[in-house]
């Protein structure tokens, strides 16, 4: 239980440490000394105090599991598992074959991974703008911290048995293994989903024109399917139950939209004298 739990911090620790920094930093940090392009009048905006704020609920949900007790299966516990208390339309993912479920395990951690690099690609794709950079990877530390804490929360609150537990053709050993009662909801899909999302966002804002209509649902629609792909292999996998997946999705693309939402700092006016760009007014 413990170790479950201390593996989270770190990264909670790195959240921290990322508010902390842009706390540190001068309020009055200038937006870069360039006209911003008239058809993207968008940029991203830390409120100071306010970022502290951001990271609460996060922390907090993360402290609140830290002290949950999920769910501990047994064997006697296995004996009371019946595939009528599961929904008819997903009693068919208790029964996989154990040797493509690896393979589908194995794929689902390396697409969760490749999500990571995808977002850590967009932020540090700004390091040419120290303020842009600072602004990117605090907004991403926040909703990644407050997905990881609701996901989590929600595993050891609900409890739910995973997929193979419920199927009797398979050795208890199988069935007992690595947090049997953490289905739901699926923390690959929520964090494939909010990576995928987040950096979808970035890129629309930062990079994509707005007349460029194609580009945009390209992106869109990769960011949309490629955690798809994700949850329905957690379920070929038997680690979750399409409700499980579904509620995942929901929770990363609801943050990935939603948290760069409350930084944005739209461009109304642009200061011309003399022909020279002098700020925003």
């Amino acid at each position: 239980m413990i170790i479950k739990r201390m593996k989270w911090l770190p990264f909670l620790l790195l959240c921290v440490g990322f508010n902390a920094f842009a706390q540190a930093q001068p309020l009055a940090i200038a937006y870069p000394e360039y006209p911003p392009d008239k058809n993207k009048p968008v940029y991203y905006k830390l409120h100071g105090i306010n970022e502290l704020y951001y990271f609460v609920p996060g922390a907090t949900l993360m402290i609140i599991d830290y002290f949950l007790q999920p769910d501990v299966l047994t064997v006697e516990g296995l004996a009371q598992l019946s595939p009528s208390d599961i929904p008819a339309f997903e009693r068919d993912i208790i029964y996989f074959d154990t040797v493509a479920a690896h393979r589908a395990d194995i794929w689902t951690d390396g697409l969760n991974a490749g999500s990571f690099l995808m977002s850590g690609a967009v932020i540090l794709s700004t390091y040419k703008d120290d303020y842009a950079l600072l602004t990117t990877a605090v907004v991403y530390a926040e909703g990644a911290l407050l997905t990881l804490g609701i996901t989590e929360v929600l595993k050891s609150a609900v409890s739910r048995e995973r997929p193979y537990t419920y199927n009797t053709d398979l050795p208890d050993a199988y069935r007992l293994q690595k947090d049997p009662t953490s289905s739901f909801p699926s923390g690959h899909t929520s964090s494939t989903t909010y990576n995928c999302f987040f950096a979808a966002r970035m890129l629309n804002d930062y990079y994509i024109k707005n007349d460029n209509k194609l580009l945009s649902a390209i992106v869109w629609s990769t960011a949309a399917t490629y955690p798809l792909v994700t949850g329905y292999l957690r379920t070929a996998a038997g680690k979750h139950f399409y409700t499980d997946v579904l509620t995942g999705y929901v929770i990363g693309a609801s943050i990935g939209l939603l948290n760069p939402s409350l930084h944005i700092y739209k461009i109304h006016t642009l200061s011309m004298i003399n022909g020279n760009y002098k700020g925003m007014r």
